[in-house]
């Protein structure tokens, strides 16, 4: 038995990733990320910039990012760190905004990835810590038709 078949004592949202995450207010409303949009260059960020890295401004303003991305690369480990289920697979996401992505990619059982594939943004279990505490973030998945 591993220590992520004990039931989690609660769902915490990862503080690493608070201040790009925009839960949702209603049941109607889905989760997105949120970025920062240079003012000076429309260069688009993500994460705590202080300066745009195209032209160096320190003027952004933020904005919602796609919830929709194309998968550009992605590995898949079979040995994790405690807390992470295994196989855990990390891509790179390409946002329409111009943005790459590093994330978990959630796949599920019998699904295969492809590179170029249509990927959607979504909330879930990232890790169990130390506490048995589920903690969460963003992560894609897979937009079967």
């Amino acid at each position: 038995m591993s220590d992520l078949d004990n039931k989690p004592s609660k769902q915490i949202l990862d503080p690493a990733f608070s201040n790009v995450i925009k839960l949702p207010d209603s049941p109607s409303e889905k989760p997105y990320l949120i970025g920062k949009r240079c003012c000076n260059c429309g260069q688009f960020t993500i994460g705590k910039k202080i300066v745009c890295p195209r032209c160096y401004s320190e003027d952004f303003e933020e904005r919602p990012l796609s919830r929709r991305g194309t998968l550009y690369s992605y590995s898949i480990s079979r040995v994790t760190p405690f807390g992470f289920d295994a196989p855990l697979v990390l891509g790179l996401v390409d946002l329409p905004e111009g943005l790459r992505i590093w994330s978990q990619i959630e796949v599920g059982s019998g699904e295969s990835l492809e590179i170029g594939m249509d990927l959607e943004m979504i909330v879930g279990r990232t890790r169990i810590d130390e506490g048995n505490n589920e903690i969460l973030g963003f992560k894609f998945k897979p937009i079967r038709s």
